[in-house]
């Protein structure tokens, strides 16, 4: 059934939903008030002809003669729900457009991603790189607390690899259906989870602190160093600090590009830098010492310091070696399982 408000002149075509949300603004009711106001006698009688009219339409299925079945309400559906009730069919599940179904609010890639800034964090998976153990709990924290009929992916089968039917949202509005799969690291889901796992070591969920710590610096400070950078002759805020626990040192203020018994060059003392305008300055004897001492003070007094000392740590032990490649491996699968568990399309004992 098509649905239209002829009084603010809009048409919501079979979307119900959207349909009685609009009878409920005060744009609508103020315009229903002004054209009730100008009615005639013979415009109540046809109108409420009209209205009586549309709700058998709706009781009747549209004249159709196969009884509607209503949304119980608009709180979003667990799949245990909509298939005990028989709410909507698998076919309306994946395509939404002639049905109240509730639609994702980003494309699948999207949702993933922005699992990085997710506020909370459930304890699913444990591992020794703990970048990598973030990584996956704020992921699947994010698919286990978003209800599921606003879940951008949705399992049709349970099958483990090939032939796993996998319904993909994108911002279009659409669901689309992926299968037949060879194997399974070539299932698009299990692939973006893997590249999402990859840029764990990055630690994107400690940016907004890190960079809060940045714009705090004193302003003597901050003129001569850039937040990240990899030119060697400007100073990158996220490597100065040094938290090497051996003789490793990279980038950081202790870092020497060359050592020897009588001649010592240390990456930033008396070089020729550039500063966050483009202009060349020097950290010359003691205000080189000076410098970093400030600097370190300053993070270290700082309220959120300890998330700038935990990203240098954990980005300063990242390894990708055969065996951190394999454990990592190992991690993707269990999430890839988990997420397809609480994607898939089917009844619970409890709702999902």
């Amino acid at each position: 059934m098509e649905y239209s408000c002829k009084c603010c002149e809009r048409d919501f075509g079979e979307n119900r939903i959207k349909y009685e949300f609009h009878l409920t603004t005060s744009g609508h009711n103020k315009k229903q008030n002004l054209a009730k106001s100008e009615m005639s006698p013979t415009d109540y009688l046809m109108d409420m002809v009209a209205t009586l009219k549309k709700q058998v339409q709706d009781l009747s299925g549209g004249g159709g003669g196969a009884a509607i079945i209503k949304r119980p309400s608009k709180k979003p559906l667990s799949f245990t729900k909509i298939i005990t009730d028989k709410i909507y069919t698998i076919e309306q599940v994946v395509d939404r457009k002639n049905t109240d179904m509730l639609l994702p609010e980003k494309s699948w890639t999207k949702f993933i991603y922005s699992a990085f800034t997710n506020q909370t964090r459930q304890k699913y998976i444990s591992h020794p790189y703990k970048p990598l153990e973030t990584a996956a709990n704020l992921l699947l924290t994010k698919f286990y607390e978003t209800p599921q009929e606003l879940l951008p992916i949705v399992v049709l089968n349970n099958d483990k690899g090939k032939n796993k039917k996998i319904a993909y949202y994108y911002s279009d509005g659409t669901f689309q259906v992926k299968t037949n799969i060879k194997k399974r690291r070539n299932v698009e889901l299990y692939a973006r989870i893997d590249f999402y796992l990859f840029k764990a070591f990055a630690q994107t969920w400690l940016e907004p602190k890190l960079k809060e710590i940045y714009r705090s610096l004193p302003i003597e400070i901050k003129n001569k160093v850039h937040y990240h950078t990899t030119d060697g002759n400007q100073i990158s805020f996220l490597d100065f600090k040094c938290t090497c626990t051996d003789n490793a040192h990279s980038k950081c203020y202790r870092d020497m590009l060359v050592e020897d018994e009588d001649y010592k060059v240390w990456r930033y003392k008396d070089r020729e830098l550039k500063n966050i305008d483009g202009n060349d300055f020097r950290l010359v004897g003691d205000d080189y010492f000076d410098f970093v001492q400030d600097f370190v003070d300053h993070i270290e007094n700082h309220d959120l310091g300890y998330a700038y000392n935990e990203y240098r740590e954990n980005r300063d032990i990242v390894s990708f070696d055969k065996d951190s490649e394999d454990s990592r491996y190992t991690v993707v699968d269990d999430v890839y399982d988990l997420i397809t568990k609480r994607c898939l399309f089917k009844k619970c004992d409890e709702d999902a």
